[in-house]
């Protein structure tokens, strides 16, 4: 009997030591595997820079809402409002961390979030768009007028990528402030909206410049990886959500006057 329980306690043992073995090892290999991602995103990132050192940027894009204009607000209103008709009341982290995505697509993953089965996403965007044009201002965050200008200056082509209907667009944003960009792509104008590469793509290619030669500056997980998809520089900017929620993005500021003081930025203005 006691030959039997000392061969039990060395097989128990034995279990011991290999399921310690077997959890340092995954925590090493783990801890490996986030260095070995950081050391290639470090490679991407320099390599990247290198190129735009040799490849002077040709064009910047940008997303609009949350990201030049200060309108989230009034969207998240307006999806709040219509939201309401189904008995839902919106929360913003459902909201923002999905904003530049396109409407249809938006408006079911709001029916999927909260299991709304059988509704018509058209009829869900269009009361969104009219709460929307009832009530909005069009107001652009601190110093993107004149960096604008000075990016014009610059002989950059602007453009903008926006996940806005055409008719919203043109019926909120100033003539003035449109004119200035040389190709603006919004919703209607992919089959894919962000985080498919579409948008940036189709806005390179009617600039006659390659993605790699482009810059996008964005505001929001979607939009970034839209951005990542095609191939092109991202910037992200804290306009409406956490900076955690911008870590995808090649880099990440707090505002434009930080933007202006980036590498990429101080190679491009003079």
């Amino acid at each position: 009997m006691r030959c039997i329980v000392s061969e039990v306690q060395k097989e128990w043992f034995v279990l011991i030591l290999f399921q310690t073995f077997v959890h340092k090892t995954n925590r090493i290999v783990r801890v490996r595997v986030c260095r070995i991602k950081t050391f290639l995103r470090n490679i991407e990132f320099f390599t990247i820079m290198a190129e735009k050192t040799i490849n002077k940027t040709k064009a910047i894009l940008f997303d609009l809402d949350g990201t030049l204009a200060q309108t989230m607000e009034f969207h998240y209103d307006a999806w709040r409002k219509t939201m309401l008709h189904y008995g839902i009341d919106l929360a913003p982290e459902d909201y923002y961390p999905l904003e530049g995505t396109n409407l249809y697509e938006l408006a079911k993953k709001l029916f999927a979030l909260y299991k709304l089965n059988g509704c018509d996403e058209k009829e869900l965007v269009n009361n969104k768009e009219k709460y929307y044009l009832d009530a909005n201002k069009f107001v652009l965050y601190a110093g993107v007028a004149e960096l604008l200008n000075v990016i014009k200056s610059n002989n950059i082509k602007l453009g903008l990528v926006t996940a806005r209907l055409r008719n919203s667009l043109n019926s909120t944003a100033p003539l003035e402030f449109l004119k200035i960009f040389d190709v603006i792509i919004t919703g209607n104008d992919t089959d894919v909206g962000k985080p498919s590469p579409q948008p940036y793509l189709k806005a390179a290619k009617k600039l006659g410049i390659m993605p790699k030669d482009c810059i996008a500056v964005e505001n929001a997980p979607i939009g970034i990886a839209s951005a990542r998809n095609a191939k092109i520089y991202c910037i992200a900017i804290c306009n409406t959500v956490d900076s955690s929620y911008l870590s995808e993005a090649n880099e990440v500021v707090k505002s434009f006057e930080e933007m202006k003081h980036t590498e990429v930025f101080k190679k491009l203005i003079h």
